[in-house]
């Protein structure tokens, strides 16, 4: 079997990504699983966001969202408080509890984002981050209708 250049990057690129994605389910397994991304996109806004927006951003079904905010309540990460303006929405803040796990989530992502980089100039940071972009730009001009609802959108 001939494998060429394109092969090649593919499948180490797929393994890299294949590693990242199974320490990133083991961190999440000891506690936090199902729970990070809300406590991450709440922490990130700084201020209460409506259920909806919650679903929205975390593109995360509805009925599956207060399933996890009721678990998240009980475990007192967030609270959940109806508008004073329309009785019908409820805006979801972190606790101080909550503020807390996203300051260890995030540590621990800082940490993994160094021991991954620290080998790498700030040249070559760039002209990866260039390289991604790139193909980025390729799989949305290609395969952009066959990304899942909301994720096809450009992030940096």
């Amino acid at each position: 079997m001939n494998i060429n250049q394109d092969d090649i990057l593919f499948i180490k690129l797929f393994r890299f990504v294949t590693n990242i994605n199974e320490i990133a389910h083991k961190v999440q397994s000891s506690g936090f699983r199902g729970q990070g991304r809300i406590i991450h996109l709440l922490a990130q806004e700084g201020e209460p966001l409506t259920q909806r927006e919650l679903a929205e951003r975390a593109h995360i079904k509805p009925g599956s969202l207060s399933q996890l905010l009721e678990r998240m309540d009980r475990q007192k990460i967030i609270a959940r408080h109806r508008c004073s303006n329309d009785r019908r929405v409820v805006k979801v803040s972190l606790t101080a509890k909550g503020q807390s796990m996203y300051d260890q989530i995030n540590q621990q992502r800082v940490e993994f984002e160094q021991n991954l980089t620290k080998d790498l100039t700030d040249g070559e940071r760039q002209h990866f981050c260039q390289v991604l972009d790139r193909m980025e730009h390729s799989l949305q001009h290609y395969y952009g209708d066959q990304l899942e609802k909301g994720m096809n959108k450009h992030h940096d």
